[in-house]
């Protein structure tokens, strides 16, 4: 089992996926270690509740058949697993803790630039 965090901002080796609707660079890692290897992306959060214990909430594999082509593959997976973590922050926002500048990908043009 590996745990990698896939939620930073990614100045360089990252590609544009959406995230709360705008394209923002991703890390590709996760999604090019399950296709390197044949190993499942499985998303795992944890959630405080109310009497500080944690609750680990393991969601099922992530479903991508790969095509061939590899640039899609990874581009399909590291959607996949953004959408997922996008879920988690819109049920839980309260508890998205972030250290990192993840807007800072999206262009200045942009309408919610924030940098």
């Amino acid at each position: 089992i590996i745990c990698i965090i896939a939620d930073e901002y990614k100045r360089h080796g990252g590609i544009p996926v959406k995230f709360f609707g705008h394209p923002v660079p991703t890390a590709t890692g996760p999604a090019v270690l399950s296709l390197r290897t044949g190993a499942a992306l499985l998303p795992l959060f944890v959630v405080r509740q109310q009497d500080d214990s944690h609750r680990v909430m393991i969601d099922p594999p992530l479903a991508c058949e790969p095509t061939g082509n590899r640039d899609a593959d990874i581009r399909n997976l590291t959607a996949l697993f953004t959408e997922r973590i996008e879920h988690y922050v819109r049920r839980y926002p309260d508890q998205w803790w972030w250290t990192n500048r993840r807007w800072r990908g999206i262009s200045r043009g942009d309408k919610h630039y924030r940098g």
